[in-house]
């Protein structure tokens, strides 16, 4: 059906036509020439075989503002179908069977804001000047076609552009720069259910005039309007850098994909606006969560969808279950939605939150260098374990044992049950890796100390043929690493010397079976039985056990106290003539003249002649002194007589005040007597502390060096004399000896005295 060309000829203001839901089939091009005015003109849902649209149609029609034509089943639009109709904001032709549309038919439309071409049979590329004019078009529908690909022409003019709807079209080429102009402008994009990959050969790949270009990946980052991004039902593998980069993103849906593995910067967004990533039905078997970088938590989205993914809870999942094991009870579920294990088996259904860390396991394939080719073996993530499972192998032989630093891990969990082993063997490098090992099922005979590896922590021989353990393996038992040990379900022969009774009964703690722990009679393996079997013995030996305890303390104890209080206790019983062999001389010194010579500075003579030198020779103490007043010899060198003094004294006693410091013979004694000590390999100088000498770490080299490294007696101190005499030679002169050979002098001034030879005095 067909109108008049003369229909609307008599109404020239007319300003709104429907012929919706008619059998149109033709409109011709002569049917507005009278209408001018017209501003809206309607035609959908057509029922007839096809409508045509003449050429010029709605030409020059200037104030016409909306043409909706939609589901009348047309094939073709001529080109100059709206020639010189400038003021068209509208246009729909959605749900026709347009398979191409004409380079110009939109030419001149630049008042344009909505066209709706969704739902035709456009295919593969759209002319490249189809829209050159439409320079404030808003929304744009081009869903449900057979576009394949999306050229960086065609939407180059419409930088207003905040709507483009290309889902279910068959595109999987779109131009690197195709959005270049719509940056500032674009808000909604959807290209769901397409076949964009943006990947081939695990390379991110972007097309850049029709050619592939291997680039980083800069198809979006440029869109920073874009709130909502839909690219479900495509082939994409992996989520692009460029997602990241998209400011004011707050959907991103990438449900229905390709997408195997997702890591935690995948989804940090540089602002916290992003409201949901949607990544359901994908094919992600791991997420990569670190826990050391939960102080980013702002930067995800709010809600992201995992629902129905493959998730693998093995090893490689420790970091997201680790990281939801962190996060609190109320975020866990929100976070990651609908995210449930897939496998292993035994954990199908459960949320990762919600597992266990010591079931988070890797298989290691049997070819690598590390598992033997009998056994299953498996990484534990929680403690770097390597589980080596032997278990119902008919072993009648301990496999090769592998270093677990093969695998990465740290040391062994090896099970050997239920096989044909009559004995332990040390096999392999990894033997002493091994901290847990259960041979239990097994025929075992006999377990000697030497066959366990040193660093083992759990023991199952439970179900072998032993019947009792020697001394050696006790000590092995007895080791603070192994916490424990099955022993039930063995012929042990129960009597008084079998050391298993003692040591069951000692670690009762460290015996998981404890409680069903038999004697090959049948008797429980307890301290009722022990003390039946061992009856009087085992209580002598307990108070043997305890006395020696005690014994052992007490010793301890003595030894302490002497190492904290040596000196004291030293001078104490010196003062009290007690273990006097505990201060003996060396015999090198039994032939010096003198026992003690003073280094001292002029100034400091009254402490000497009044304290210090009467106490000394007194008869209670009765030492033989050389004091340089009346002991150097006339006209001798000092430098010589000082060497001399103090080569014939057991000891060179410094007083050590602020006036010794500043004397310089004071320092050459010093320094005389200190080298003495080296020679004789004996310490011999005493320094005695008169008054406070100021920061040691101002004092000469060698001095500061001797206080820091030795000990010194303080005048001030109320033990001065009893640490003093405890310091002095042991050996005393006869009380009958004169105290000196050389008869008394004057005081001498070391300080103002020429180095030169001095007269001998009459």
């Amino acid at each position: 059906m067909s109108l008049h060309d003369d229909m609307f000829y008599g109404l020239p203001n007319l300003t709104f036509i429907d012929l919706s839901s008619n059998k149109l089939t033709r409109l011709s091009a002569k049917l507005f020439r009278m209408n001018k005015n017209l501003n809206n003109f309607i035609a959908d849902n057509q029922n007839g075989s096809g409508l045509v649209l003449e050429d010029k149609l709605f030409a020059d029609l200037r104030r016409l503002i909306k043409v909706s034509v939609s589901n009348c089943k047309i094939t073709a639009l001529p080109e100059c179908l709206f020639a010189g109709a400038t003021g068209i904001t509208f246009i729909d032709f959605s749900s026709n069977k347009l398979q191409s549309l004409p380079e110009h038919l939109f030419r001149g439309l630049s008042n344009l804001r909505w066209l709706y071409l969704q739902d035709n049979e456009l295919m593969r590329m759209l002319p490249d000047t189809l829209l050159q004019d439409a320079i404030n078009l808003r929304v744009l529908h081009l869903c449900y076609n057979k576009l394949t690909m999306l050229n960086k022409h065609l939407l180059k003019s419409l930088r207003p552009l905040e709507k483009l709807h290309l889902e279910h079209n068959q595109l999987h080429m779109i131009d690197v720069d195709a959005f270049t102009s719509q940056t500032e402008s674009l808000i909604t994009l959807n290209l769901s259910h397409n076949s964009i990959t943006l990947n081939e050969d695990d390379r991110d790949v972007f097309y850049s005039n029709e050619e592939i270009n291997i680039t980083s990946g800069i198809i979006f980052n440029t869109l920073n309007k874009v709130q909502y991004l839909d690219l479900s039902f495509n082939a994409i593998v992996k989520i692009l850098d460029s997602f990241n980069s998209m400011k004011g993103l707050r959907t991103l849906d990438l449900s229905h994909n390709l997408i195997t593995h997702i890591g935690y910067k995948d989804l940090l967004f540089p602002l916290p606006n992003i409201d949901l990533v949607n990544l359901e039905s994908n094919k992600i078997a791991h997420l990569d969560f670190d826990r050391s970088r939960i102080e980013t938590r702002h930067r995800l989205p709010k809600e992201i969808l995992l629902a129905n993914n493959p998730l693998n809870c093995d090893c490689m999942s420790y970091q997201l279950v680790t990281y939801l094991k962190a996060e609190p009870d109320s975020s866990k579920s929100f976070l990651l939605k609908g995210l449930q294990c897939a496998q292993p088996s035994k954990l199908f259904g459960l949320q990762p939150q919600d597992v266990q860390l010591e079931d988070l396991v890797c298989e290691i394939d049997t070819f690598s260098e590390f598992c033997p080719a009998e056994c299953k073996c498996y990484k534990r993530a929680v403690d770097q374990c390597a589980i080596v499972n032997c278990n119902a192998a008919n072993l009648t032989r301990v496999p090769i044992i592998h270093s677990p630093s093969n695998i990465g891990c740290n040391f062994i969990e090896l099970h050997l049950a239920q096989n044909k082993l009559h004995y332990l063997s040390n096999a392999g490098e990894g033997w002493n890796f091994v901290r847990w090992l259960n041979v239990s099922n097994n025929s075992l005979g006999t377990l000697s100390a030497e066959s366990l590896p040193e660093m083992l922590e759990l023991l199952d021989v439970s179900s072998n043929q032993l019947t009792d353990i020697d001394a050696a393996l006790i000590v092995k038992l007895n080791q603070s690493t192994l916490h424990n040990i099955s022993l039930a379900l063995n012929p042990w022969d129960c009597y008084c010397e079998n050391q298993l009774l003692t040591f069951v009964v000692d670690n009762v703690a460290r015996i998981t079976d404890y409680y069903t722990l038999q004697c090959i009679d049948g008797k429980p393996i307890n301290l009722a039985t022990l003390k039946e079997l061992c009856g009087t013995i085992i209580l002598s030996r307990l108070y043997i056990s305890v006395a020696v305890s005690m014994a052992s303390v007490g010793c301890l104890l003595c030894i302490w106290l002497y190492a904290k209080f040596n000196l004291a206790i030293k001078v104490w019983l010196f003062r009290h003539n007690l273990l006097q062999w505990l201060v003996t001389e060396e015999h090198t010194d039994m032939n010096k003249r003198y026992d003690a010579f003073i280094s001292y500075s002029h100034k400091d003579e009254d402490f000497v002649t009044k304290e210090l030198l009467p106490r000394l020779e007194s008869e209670e103490l009765n030492f033989k002194i050389c004091w340089h007043v009346r002991d150097f010899v006339p006209g001798e060198m000092i430098a010589n007589e000082i060497a001399k003094a103090v080569e014939e004294s057991r000891r060179t006693i410094i007083i050590l005040s602020l006036n010794y410091i500043e004397s310089m013979w004071s320092q050459m004694e010093f320094s005389t007597a200190y080298l003495q000590s080296l020679v004789d390999k004996h310490n011999r100088v005493i320094p005695i502390i008169y008054q406070d000498i100021g920061d040691i770490n101002q004092l000469d080299p060698q001095l500061r060096a001797y206080l820091k490294t030795n000990t010194y007696v303080r005048w001030d101190d109320p033990w001065f004399w009893d640490k003093l005499h405890y310091a002095m030679p042991r050996k005393r002169r006869p009380k009958d000896v004169q105290t000196t050979d050389n008869m008394r002098m004057a005081s001498v001034d070391k300080l103002n005295l020429p180095i030169i030879m001095t007269p001998p005095i009459k």
